[in-house]
């Protein structure tokens, strides 16, 4: 699952999201509460998750964890671990641009 914008990065790995949300952007929050989002996320964690850089300045919120979605980034901090990475770490206002990969810690690969 890509967060918080990727459904293109989904259609063209030919991955299929396991949640019932695709977009994580602030109008998803808008339109549902943020625990609603959460517990999907609980109750059906991606394998994967990839974190793409990419701001909301649309809607003057920053990045998603720090102006939006903040309970599901430390979701998604919690249970996962990067394993990979290209460019700049998401979500840090220096960046310019990035993507990691991240892996669901389970007791084979938690650190």
């Amino acid at each position: 699952t890509v967060f918080p914008d990727g459904i293109m990065l989904n259609f063209l790995v030919k991955r299929r999201s396991p949640m019932h949300y695709v977009y994580f952007m602030p109008d998803l929050f808008v339109i549902n509460k943020e625990s609603d989002v959460v517990l999907d996320f609980d109750k059906n964690l991606p394998d994967y998750v990839v974190l793409v850089h990419r701001g909301s300045d649309e809607w003057g919120l920053g990045f998603f964890g720090k102006g939006f979605g903040v309970d599901l980034y430390n979701e998604i901090q919690k249970k996962y671990v990067k394993i990979w990475q290209v460019g700049d770490t998401p979500f840090e206002k220096e960046s310019r641009s990035g993507i990691s990969i991240s892996r669901r810690r389970d007791a084979r690969n938690s650190p």
